[in-house]
């Protein structure tokens, strides 16, 4: 996995283009597809509904870049949380089971996340200079959502 250093340094790079004023969270992930990296960010809107989480931003930019096929999603959160539904309801639809998932946060903050919770993978990345310390959970797609309901339910 060559890519993974690019792929998380763009997770960590995302965060910080979060548009969170309600929660004051801000998410960043990036996606591996196709042999190139999409990113995004979790975009707060006042009606909630209409917000948008960081994956989905991700796999957004990739597919409307033509790329139908995910390997790798990294998901950069301060507090190491999983993805929601909706969003894995949406990785099913362009990636299998397999569909390898890293679930970071800042190693200096605990995890709100009982994936991660007194566990993690130590990782870094190099920003400005500056090393920045992270804990990593690996996963599948089928590990994180093993009933899915996938475009195959829906062949005849």
């Amino acid at each position: 996995m060559q890519y993974l250093p690019q792929l998380r340094l763009a997770a960590y790079q995302a965060a910080s283009k979060a548009y969170a004023p309600y929660s004051n969270v801000c998410l960043g992930c990036a996606v591996w597809a196709e042999n190139k990296i999409f990113a995004g960010a979790n975009v707060e809107n006042a009606s909630y509904g209409a917000t948008i989480c960081a994956e989905r931003a991700a796999i957004w930019q990739a597919i409307n870049q033509g790329a139908r096929s995910l390997q790798h999603l990294y998901l950069f959160s301060p507090g190491g949380w999983p993805p929601c539904g909706m969003c894995r309801q949406v990785m099913a639809e362009f990636a299998g089971p397999e569909l390898k998932i890293t679930l970071a946060h800042p190693a200096n903050v605990k995890s709100l996340n009982p994936l991660l919770e007194g566990t993690g993978t130590p990782a870094e990345i190099v920003l400005a200079g500056q090393k920045i310390a992270l804990l990593e959970q690996n996963l599948t797609l089928g590990q994180l959502f093993p009933c899915s309901f996938n475009p195959t339910h829906l062949q005849k």
